[in-house]
């Protein structure tokens, strides 16, 4: 009785967690990008969409990703595809601090998209960078590294999308 007990309250504490989270799904229309890029990588490789997510628990209180027409909000999340950056527990003003302060940098609309360049991932990349967060390795991993580990300028790599 007193161990399910403890699991009850480590579970109502988890689920009013706050926290920022990277995030990953296959990207939709990818199809055509894969078969486009096997004409120029040896394997075909499966391209993934990142977005960032501010969570209390396991519900969405924002969501950024970073597309051709700028930074949006996220209309669907799987949060088994994502991973903590930072976790802030009970401390709403922090989280809320930090995440005005991600929005500040993530959504400036300057700031234009290119798939070899500065894509999705590489927004999110940038942003944890700017701001200090350290991120999982799988966010400088994900699409090959292309646009957070390799930067391709005028390359075949630029054509894909």
């Amino acid at each position: 009785m007193i161990f399910i007990g403890v699991l009850n309250v480590l579970y109502a504490s988890e689920i009013n967690d706050f926290r920022i989270m990277e995030c990953f799904r296959a990207m939709l229309g990818s199809h055509s990008i894969q078969e486009r890029s096997r004409e120029l990588l040896p394997i075909s490789p499966v391209f993934e969409h990142c977005y960032v997510v501010f969570a209390k628990g396991h519900q969405v209180v924002d969501s950024r990703g970073f597309y051709d027409t700028g930074p949006q909000r996220e209309s669907k999340v799987d949060f088994a595809k994502c991973y903590a950056v930072k976790n802030y527990g009970q401390s709403e003003v922090e989280a809320r601090s930090d995440w005005v302060k991600f929005l500040l940098h993530f959504d400036d609309n300057s700031i234009q998209y290119s798939l070899a360049q500065n894509n999705c991932c590489t927004r999110c990349v940038d942003v944890f960078r700017a701001i200090g967060f350290n991120m999982p390795p799988k966010c400088e991993e994900v699409n090959l590294g292309i646009g957070t580990r390799f930067k391709a300028s005028g390359s075949a790599v630029d054509n894909l999308g």
